[in-house]
């Protein structure tokens, strides 16, 4: 496969080179946002177009945000005309509201073209883009969604409503929801949105715990209210669960109560009987 690679390197490199001849290629310079900025409301991002190397002229820049949480291009918008007469610089108002803040980090990307062509995708010194960039807009916030008091199994799941987050975290507390030292890591089930946790044998122990969901955006960190949940995930001691016991214990209580029953019933015979041989 490397080789293959070797071979086919030259002829693309070649085929860029031919097509860089024909069209050109600029220079972009992304000015702001600068790498590892942190955005927030309505910006103007601006760009810079220099060293055409077929000296035409270009008639439009485009910018682009992008993350790799998606994977996808969004177009910002086309800026047709130059800023402030100035032949290189170009810009455009972003109203970075629209963006959602948790799928960061972005990478900002701008694209000149001339007559329709792209000419800054065969850049190799240039700057076509800035990463790193943070979107804060709204802080995070987090919802516990179980009932409190409800029990959680093996198979089901301890929930939460997260919004603006990038983690999908759980902390957990034995004593009364003062201190929170453990903390377990759920999945989200959509990008934005409920956060699940099922507890795990050897994990996690049996009886009552006080849980609370983390939100976090990176910057900002939110929490949700702790309730008190019943863990009976079928792991203590004796090899049965939280249920299991109660019921178990239940069931020797129910002996307990037929085993007096017999032996009062027994009592009463036998006072009978003594009454009876009295009597004659």
């Amino acid at each position: 496969m490397e080789k293959k690679i070797l071979k086919i390197l030259p002829v693309f490199m070649m085929l860029v080179w031919a097509i860089s001849l024909v069209y050109g290629a600029c220079t972009v310079a992304i000015n702001y946002p600068a790498a590892s900025g942190t955005l927030t409301g309505v910006v103007t991002v601006n760009a810079t177009v220099t060293a055409c190397t077929n000296n035409q002229t270009v008639t439009n820049v485009s910018f682009y945000h992008y993350t790799t949480r998606t994977g996808i291009f969004s177009l910002i918008g086309t800026n047709n005309t130059l800023t402030n007469d100035n032949a290189t610089n170009w810009a455009m108002s972003w109203n970075t509201a629209a963006v959602p803040d948790e799928y960061g980090p972005y990478t900002i990307w701008a694209y000149a073209y001339q007559n329709g062509t792209a000419v800054s995708l065969l850049t190799i010194n240039g700057t076509d883009s800035n990463t790193g960039i943070e979107i804060l807009n709204t802080v995070p916030t987090a919802t516990m969604a179980n009932t409190a008091s409800s029990t959680v199994t093996k198979s089901t799941s301890i929930t939460a409503t997260l919004v603006r987050s990038r983690t999908c975290t759980f902390e957990l507390s034995t004593d009364g929801g003062i201190n929170f030292p453990m903390t377990r890591t759920g999945t989200y089930t959509s990008g934005n949105g409920t956060c699940s946790y099922s507890p795990q044998q050897g994990t996690d122990s049996n009886g009552v715990k006080y849980v609370r969901a983390k939100a976090s955006d990176g910057t900002n960190t939110a929490y949700s209210s702790s309730i008190p949940l019943v863990f009976d995930i079928g792991h203590s001691s004796d090899g049965v669960g939280v249920q299991e016991s109660v019921d178990l214990v239940k069931k020797d209580i129910g002996k307990s109560q037929d085993s007096n029953m017999i032996w009062v019933v027994l009592a009463l015979c036998a006072a009978g009987i003594i009454f009876l041989q009295k009597k004659k």
